[in-house]
């Protein structure tokens, strides 16, 4: 399993317990049970039950667990549900057309490099044809030389 996903399964852990019973029994045990059996036992994080919940700063993947939790668990309003909802697809979809773009940037590059490295071979193909033109020219030329001298010999 990934560490980064191991490290945000030990702060979601920290998390939950920092928020106390009442929003932990209100998750699946076997999904409790999943984070505890998964996390990080070797990472340290800066989570302090000094610091404001807001103020906490966990990974992303350890943000979006916790938001997937609200809205699974925790949030009961279905008004306050559906404003979350909507709230997560726009963030998914802003996201998605980052992807969008950085994949474009990149198959642009590489389409680029490509035709680069395309000419780059053309390029030295014909170099390489010029040169062996050249050695076929002194070895015609070297070869008339010796059968011009045989046929003074005779």
């Amino acid at each position: 399993m990934d560490t980064a996903l191991k490290n945000a399964y030990t702060e979601v852990n920290q998390i939950i317990e920092l928020l106390g019973e009442e929003f932990k029994s209100k998750i699946p045990q076997k999904i409790l049970n999943l984070f505890n059996e998964k996390q990080n036992t070797n990472y340290r994080t800066n989570i302090n039950k000094n610091t404001p919940i807001h103020k906490i700063e966990v990974s992303r993947t350890a943000l979006t667990i916790i938001s997937i939790l609200n809205l699974k668990y925790w949030e009961t309003d279905e008004t306050k549900k559906a404003k979350l909802k909507s709230i997560y697809d726009e963030n998914e979809r802003e996201f998605q057309q980052k992807i969008n773009v950085y994949k474009q940037n990149n198959w642009l590059k590489t389409e680029k490099n490509e035709m680069v490295q395309e000419e780059n071979k053309q390029e030295k193909a014909l170099i390489e044809q010029k040169d062996i033109f050249w050695i076929v020219k002194i070895r015609r030329f070297f070869r008339n030389l010796i059968h011009l001298g045989r046929k003074r010999e005779k």
